[in-house]
């Protein structure tokens, strides 16, 4: 009974701060959240987004970061949308997901599982991207981040940083354990460590990467 009661009272909270917290200037965010959800659920639909939040932690952490990139105008707004901000801190610290607010990151990112995950807040993200637990995506020596293109599978334990700011290519499948710091093209498997790539398909991911956008 009180858990259902506490669900019912977070999934109030969390329609209250989508419908006051994000205005209609701010309506893109909306449905990046949306693109999210279809990665967790296979449905687009923002109704569905305060259930998904109580059941998936993964979700539930992005749906804060994603609320946090709104920039509502009147007063009222914006002190109702600084829960976001609380929330979005609660949860970097409860899961170990560090990943800043203001990360670059494209639409349907999807986190799997429990565990530390940490991103350079200068990385950029593309779009259809799946994270597993302890993947750390970090800067070399003189500061410069990864770019990680679109349909992405990091597997649990991978690092990418280092090598004057790495590139990984769209339809990459990166191995769990994999160090990647070197570019990486288009269509490749990453295994290892240190890390290479050893094949070349397009069909790379299949079955990896589910409900894209």
């Amino acid at each position: 009974m009180k858990t259902k009661i506490t669900n019912a009272i977070f999934s109030l909270f969390l329609r209250v701060l989508l419908k006051y917290g994000v205005d209609k200037a701010n309506s893109h965010v909306i449905k990046i959240i949306c693109a999210d959800l279809f990665r967790y659920t296979g449905i687009y639909d923002q109704k569905l987004i305060a259930r998904e939040a109580i059941s998936n932690p993964g979700f539930r952490f992005t749906l804060f970061l994603r609320i946090c990139e709104a920039k509502p105008k009147s007063m009222l707004r914006k002190r109702i949308h600084a829960f976001s901000y609380f929330f979005h801190r609660k949860y970097f610290l409860e899961y170990g997901y560090q990943i800043p607010v203001g990360t670059k990151i494209g639409r349907g990112f999807q986190i799997l599982h429990f565990g530390h995950i940490i991103f350079n807040p200068n990385v950029i993200i593309g779009e259809n991207c799946t994270i597993f637990p302890g993947v750390t995506i970090g800067q070399d020596k003189n500061g410069l981040t990864p770019k990680i293109g679109d349909k992405v599978w990091i597997g649990s334990n991978s690092v990418i940083a280092g090598g004057g700011g790495v590139n990984i290519g769209n339809n990459v499948l990166i191995a769990p354990g994999s160090l990647v710091n070197f570019d990486v093209p288009d269509n490749s498997l990453v295994i290892g460590n240190p890390g290479k790539y050893v094949i070349k398909s397009e069909r790379i991911i299949e079955g990896y990467l589910n409900n894209m956008i």
